[in-house]
């Protein structure tokens, strides 16, 4: 064998170790697949989130800013060390509060666990399906987010098995390419979705239409929305055409826990409680803001095209959610991109108003 010969064996033989290697590489570097090994922590009441949690990535040390813990049964992590440990890309919506979590094969959307609008949960996305899982939700602790890691990592392809005897969390699979978030959504979706979620976030704002709350009714409503690391409050104060004025309040806690009540509020200031009994304790309005479009439902399927285009705004019309048929106006002024009028008609109810 000549020299050139010999010089092309020894870098191919050097190719295939570099390569085999690759397969034990360390967190953030590529990798054929991910393994994750983790005391089992303590549950929220008993832990320090102060303190640093050491782990094993790949069999090398690995710290993680905030210490996991257990709540309801499940393990939580912080989601920033799901993104480096899983490599798969993390993104906050500051306006609707929902994380993100993105592979070039599917993005799950989960819901804060304290939240005024819609079900707690999160939105499976892969392709052109779109699934809900309800009854998890990220926590907010020490202004850093952390995730159900079992529901997350399982979602991705990675098994998770629970030692209870040596207290251990071992997790493998095969490495995630990072996707982007909101990739598989169309443009007419995603306009929707962002107007939606301004909706939400907004802090102040009057709403301006009719409700078909015992009959029709024409109303004015302003809403007042409060948040603290600890509660969300949202105000609801309604207006009928026929001089009636009501209050609507309802809370959603750090724990998850809400409250919702109405009152009747008289000439002179004062306020009668409103019995909530009749309506199951969903009067229309402590829920007057909520739209078909709330909470994940806006990231889920929908039958939408656009069926007006004006200098100044533009107007979607969705005739199908989630599997459901639907008869819903959106509204969305061109220069801000914020939802400017909405119309929602369905079998038990009918929002159509002005927003300001």
């Amino acid at each position: 064998m000549n020299r050139c010969k010999i010089k092309q064996v020894l870098i191919f033989l050097l190719i295939l170790l570099f390569i085999s290697a690759g397969g034990h590489a360390a967190y953030g570097e590529t990798a054929a697949y991910t393994e994750l090994n983790m005391p089992l922590p303590k549950d929220y009441s008993s832990t320090d989130f102060n303190l640093d949690y050491g782990v094993k990535v790949n069999g090398k040390d690995y710290v993680i800013k905030g210490s996991p813990f257990l709540y309801r049964d499940l393990t939580y992590i912080p989601v920033r060390d799901v993104s480096e440990i899983f490599n798969i890309n993390v993104t906050f919506n500051e306006a609707d509060r929902t994380v993100s979590l993105a592979s070039t094969e599917k993005e799950i959307i989960i819901s804060p666990l304290m939240s005024v609008y819609g079900e707690r949960g999160a939105v499976i996305k892969t392709g052109d399906q779109a699934a809900i899982e309800s009854g998890v939700a990220y926590m907010l602790v020490n202004d850093r987010s952390y995730v159900p890691i079992r529901f997350i990592t399982e979602t991705f392809g990675f098994s998770v098995n629970y030692d209870d005897v040596n207290k251990q969390i071992a997790i493998k699979g095969a490495e995630q390419i990072p996707g982007t978030a909101g990739s598989f959504y169309t443009e007419e979706q995603q306009a929707v979705i962002d107007a939606v979620a301004a909706y939400e976030s907004n802090p102040s704002m009057q709403l301006k239409g009719t409700t078909d709350f015992d009959g029709d009714k024409d109303i004015q409503a302003d809403v007042k929305k409060e948040i603290t690391k600890d509660v969300i409050t949202e105000t609801i104060t309604v207006k009928e055409s026929s001089g009636e004025q009501y209050k609507g309040v309802r809370k959603s806690r750090f724990n998850g826990s809400n409250s919702r009540g109405v009152s009747e509020v008289f000439p002179d200031g004062t306020e009668e409680s409103v019995d909530m009994m009749p309506y199951a304790g969903l009067h229309p309005y402590n829920q007057l803001t909520d739209l078909k479009l709330s909470g994940l439902n806006k990231y889920c399927n929908m039958n939408i095209q656009k069926i007006d285009d004006t200098d100044t705004s533009v107007t979607y019309k969705i005739t199908e959610l989630n599997g459901e048929e639907v008869d819903i106006l959106v509204f969305i002024n061109k220069n801000d991109k914020k939802m400017i009028r909405y119309e929602e008609t369905t079998e038990f109810s009918k929002k159509k108003f002005d927003i300001d």
